[in-house]
């Protein structure tokens, strides 16, 4: 699945509502491998290819699909790809980057269990 959407959102005119659909409500819920490409690709593009208000609602409605039904080790994998997208297309990546560092990977969260700082 995560192929077929990728190839859709190469194409010149994404169908993006389209792709979002089945993002949130078929691959994030179902699919138990994440697929950095694709996270990247959906920030970009929609970026690229929809109005800032499009964007901005079907990225927060991603946001959300991902909070709820996203595997909690999987999160940061799909923060950190969004955040590229994001940088890739120009926009600001802020909000992603906030809730990257509220949900850290467990390698970075229990390097700051045992000291000040990573090494």
């Amino acid at each position: 699945m995560s192929g077929l959407l990728l190839g859709a959102l190469r194409h010149e005119s994404p169908p993006l509502e389209a792709i979002f659909v089945v993002a949130r409500h078929l691959l994030i819920p179902f699919d138990s491998y994440v697929y950095e490409p694709l996270a990247e690709q959906l920030a970009e593009r929609t970026s690229q290819c929809a109005s800032t208000e499009i964007a901005e609602r079907l990225m927060s409605e991603l946001i959300l699909a991902i909070q709820i039904k996203a595997y909690p080790s999987d999160r940061p994998r799909i923060w950190r790809a969004m955040v590229a997208g994001l940088r890739k297309a120009g926009q600001d990546s802020r909000k992603i980057e906030q809730l990257l560092d509220e949900n850290p990977d467990k390698q970075n969260s229990s390097c700051l269990l045992y000291t000040s700082r990573c090494v």
